[in-house]
């Protein structure tokens, strides 16, 4: 599954209150340009002056049946995405090093996410190319919540903001995202749920 939204949309959230709720093992994976194949699929390493076999995160989770959520998805080289070919057509990985096949669990699940690179806000994102997008049973465009369901997010998390408060803020939030989306843009960046909290708090102090 991907999972594509603007920053503090709830992308991240979504699957890890789902893998709570089902009462599977969740493991969140933060994607960049300088993580290595071994890093993802396993190699030896010293422990305790032996040298032994460790399996990467992304072989650990399938072997084990985790729910893998791989973040900031676009942020990664064209070349690293070559490593999830075989993880998305066959539910299996290679890991020559280690002279093993990983061969995923049946309750292993997978999520990706990322920002809209078309967006221009998000730097060194990158556009997906059409042979790994169409490896995806399920590609979820996700926005901001309404606003009345935005509001009940921010007080469960802020639950002592007074409501003059909480109006202003969401006006703010609304005018911004207005002015982010608009062509031509009037504003670079976006004024998401996560951040709107932190500055309920500041107003409260």
């Amino acid at each position: 599954v991907m999972l594509q939204g603007e920053a503090g949309c709830g992308k991240t959230v979504m699957p890890e209150w789902l893998a709570k709720n089902v009462g599977a093992p969740f493991v969140r994976l933060a994607i960049d340009e300088a993580m290595t194949a071994d890093d993802l699929k396993g190699n030896y390493e010293l422990k305790d002056g032996n040298t032994v076999a460790s399996l990467g995160v992304v072989a650990n989770a399938m072997e084990r049946g985790y729910w893998l959520l791989v973040d900031e998805n676009n942020g990664m080289a064209d070349a690293q995405r070559l490593f999830w070919h075989s993880v998305l057509d066959e539910r299996m990985l290679s890991v020559p090093s280690l002279k093993r096949t990983i061969h995923a669990h049946e309750d292993f699940r997978i999520f990706f996410c990322q920002n809209p690179s078309s967006s221009g806000l998000y730097g060194g994102t990158h556009d997906d190319n059409e042979a790994f997008r169409d490896r995806f049973d399920y590609w979820v465009n996700l926005d901001y919540l309404p606003a009345d369901k935005e509001k009940q997010v921010i007080l469960h998390w802020a639950p002592k903001v007074k409501g003059t408060v909480l109006d202003k803020m969401m006006k703010a939030a609304s005018e911004v995202r207005k002015a982010a989306s608009s062509s031509p843009r009037r504003y670079d960046g976006t004024f998401s749920t996560r951040s709107t909290i932190p500055r309920i708090d500041v107003e409260l102090v």
